[in-house]
């Protein structure tokens, strides 16, 4: 019968004469107990392939496989590997590989992926384990592995099995050893270690299904009865979020596996049973991670399903008899997402800019809903006490409520750094007021301590606060001597403070604040290509971004290296050459009504 997504022959009859008749191959040592060869020869073969997977990241596809069809419905967790190469990512790949030594024939691809893999499972298993005859005949397809999240209640075992699409010629033999004892199960034998009674491995076929005995027999339920997760609405709501073929992915069934893990503290505090319940269903349904190549770029894709409505009063789950009832407070509302201003402020050689939008309203809703859950008493009461303290400098309001986006900036030409904060005012006259009052604490703090002086940059007013060396200050201030030991001579602390449009610079020094000033148009860091392909195929629109260059950062840590050190040499030779090609990585956060999507973006040149 032919798999109804995937078109592919589905074969559910016993292959019990090749298992018979297969010769072992890998066999371990006579004499090793059952637990012994179970976590030697199957956890280096697993270990193998999910090394090996994560590291050449070659494995996708976007229809369902009909291994999927062993997975039960009811799994807490479900990891999917790709080792056959379908799709558009066997060209992505092979377009990502040839930036890199090596991979620039894509003739000979698989060729050079064989040997790459088979160099990575050597090492893994000191020479123990050959590639090409113990790993690939298990790779010959789509992977899955599933299981149940282990409960608070310790009487219960957890369960899982990993199911291998193969070529057809594998044996249990690497998982429960040569001397194993069968029972028949849904017309199939299951083999299971001499010595050890939770593991087990069936052959169906070309798929395979490890893991424990409990585990695999759950695998062959859902593939007979038709109950597997292929079938479940939230599977399928999760999977159709990632876009495109996808190298690996991460199922979680995050409101399911809660409630299993809460059963236990259920148990343990009855009154709190309902509660607990309540808890658990208000929480986010699942959670999804993809992994996929495009010709220039890895991208990794997190998305998570919506919190319930009522989650906003889950404090309230917490009231104590006879105690003040808690309540989550009235929250502000977020900005919308958008996409980044700071990125068109800041100069063309930022190496890392991250930036949170909406910054202010988040400081005030955190700070809220801390001192809502001081009613709960315990490390949670000092909480109560942010009023007066924050009073005596203005309230929460006064101190961050004017910030809009704010970034955290570092400057670099690849041999010296610079780095600083830029808080966005609603306007210029507000910029300037809040630089004023900054300027008035710094001056304040470093009484005694600093001199402060004010120079012009393009016409805008630069506050210098300098605190001098910085070995010294150290010292003033009582740092032990092995601080001001570490830092190198000559360093010191002088801190720029300025009111640029509606942005507030809040800097490492004068060069911080001149080349943010004097960042023009067309110069900036959002007019550079290589911030405009990465964030092209992140999110643009977003309520948080990381951007990171590589190059420069690579130039100031090979710094660290001393010439004359031996490592340099290998440096050189084995690592740098991997590491070039690399150009940027950014990581954005976007929420709407579907739930909350984070994606990470890895570009080579």
């Amino acid at each position: 019968m032919d798999d109804p997504i995937t078109n592919e022959p589905t074969i559910t009859g016993p292959d019990t004469a090749h298992a018979a008749t297969k010769p072992a191959t890998g066999s371990p040592a006579p004499g090793m107990s059952g637990r012994t060869r179970w976590l030697i020869a199957g956890g280096g073969i697993i270990a193998a392939v999910a090394v090996v997977a994560v590291a050449i990241s070659v494995m996708a596809s976007r229809p369902t496989p009909a291994a999927l069809t062993y997975v039960p419905r009811d799994s807490d967790v479900v990891i999917e590997l790709r080792p056959d190469l379908p799709g558009d990512q066997q060209q992505r790949v092979g377009n990502l590989l040839a930036h890199f030594p090596g991979f620039k024939d894509q003739s000979t691809l698989a060729q050079k992926l064989d040997e790459s893999l088979a160099r990575i499972t050597s090492t893994i298993s000191n020479g123990s384990v050959d590639y090409a005859s113990q790993v690939k005949p298990w790779l010959a397809g789509p992977i899955f592995a599933a299981g149940d999240y282990p409960s608070l209640d310790t009487s219960t075992n957890p369960t899982f099995a990993i199911v291998f699409t193969t070529d057809g010629s594998v044996t249990c033999d690497p998982f429960t050893g040569t001397s194993t004892q069968t029972e028949t199960y849904r017309g199939l034998a299951v083999h299971k270690p001499a010595n050890e009674s939770s593991a087990a491995c069936v052959l169906d076929g070309k798929h395979a299904v490890v893991g424990t005995l409990d585990g695999v027999k759950a695998a062959l339920d859902a593939h007979a009865d038709h109950t597997a997760i292929d079938g479940l609405a939230a599977y399928q709501a999760a999977r159709g979020k990632l876009a495109g073929d996808q190298l690996a992915t991460v199922y979680v069934a995050y409101r399911q596996m809660s409630a299993g893990m809460f059963e236990g503290l259920s148990s343990a505090l009855p009154s709190m049973g309902a509660d607990v319940a309540a808890l658990a269903d208000a929480l986010p349904e699942w959670a999804i991670v993809g992994l996929r190549a495009e010709s220039n770029a890895l991208l990794v894709d997190m998305v998570v399903a919506p919190f319930d409505a009522n989650a906003t009063s889950l404090l309230g789950l917490f009231n104590q008899p006879g105690a003040s009832p808690i309540a989550m407070p009235s929250l502000l509302t977020a900005p919308p997402a958008h996409v980044s201003t700071l990125a068109a402020m800041v100069p063309a050689n930022t190496a890392v800019l991250y930036e949170l939008h909406g910054t202010g309203v988040t400081v005030q809703n955190v700070l809220a809903s801390l001192q809502a859950m001081s009613g709960l008493g315990g490390p949670y009461s000092s909480f109560g006490q942010l009023d007066a303290v924050l009073g005596a400098l203005g309230g929460v309001g006064g101190l961050v409520g004017w910030v809009g986006d704010a970034g955290v900036v570092v400057l670099s030409d690849g041999a010296t750094a610079d780095g600083g904060v830029i808080l966005l005012a609603p306007d210029e006259a507000t910029a300037v007021a809040k630089a004023d009052q900054i300027r008035g604490w710094l001056t304040l703090a470093g009484q005694g301590l600093a001199t402060t002086t004010d120079t012009s940059i393009d016409g805008t007013k630069v506050t210098l606060v300098d605190f001098g060396d910085a070995s010294s200050l150290l010292a003033q201030l009582g740092a032990p001597s092995t601080g001001a030991a570490a830092i190198p001579p000559g360093t010191r602390i002088v801190l720029s403070v300025a009111a640029h449009g509606s942005a507030v610079i809040l800097g490492s020094g004068e060069s911080f604040a001149r080349q943010v000033i004097e960042t023009a148009g067309g110069s900036s860091l959002a007019d550079q290509s290589s911030y405009k392909a990465a964030i092209g195929l992140a999110s643009a629109s977003n309520v948080g971004q990381l951007y990171v260059a590589v190059p420069p950062l690579l130039a100031l840590a090979e710094k660290l290296i001393p010439a004359s050190d031996s490592s340099r040499s290998y440096y050189e030779s084995d690592l740098k050459p991997y590491l070039v090609p690399f150009d940027a990585i950014v990581e954005t956060a976007a929420t709407d009504g579907s739930g909350m999507r984070v994606r990470f973006v890895l570009t080579v040149k």
